[in-house]
Formats: structure tokens, C-alpha cells, sequence
């Protein structure tokens, strides 16, 4: 890797523009409930594309 964390682009799925979208979508990819990612931020996404990939 680059040193550059992985983004949504990085990602085979069409997801929404905004954060919490981005969340929402993303939790139920990964199958977790989207209570645990309510409060999340840009941070928690590139964790979650990051398990992802």
C-alpha cells in the first residue's frame, strides 16, 4: 500500500456521497449493526473499508 488509507473508491460498491450514508451502507455490507457506527466519522469509514479490503 501507498501509506494511504483505503477509501470508498477503493471499494466494488456504489455508496452513498455522505459520511452517515456512507456508514449506514457500509454496516450492513459488513453485517454489523448500524447503531454501532451512528457516531462515526471519515475515520470510521476508511476502518471499515479497510476490513473490507
Amino acid at each position: 500500500m501507498t501509506g494511504k488509507s483505503p477509501s470508498t473508491s477503493s471499494l466494488p460498491y456504489n455508496l452513498p456521497m455522505d459520511t452517515k450514508g456512507q456508514l449506514r451502507e457500509l454496516a450492513k455490507i459488513i453485517n454489523i449493526p448500524p447503531s454501532l457506527v451512528a457516531n462515526g466519522d471519515q475515520n470510521t469509514v476508511d476502518a471499515i473499508c479497510a476490513t473490507i479490503l
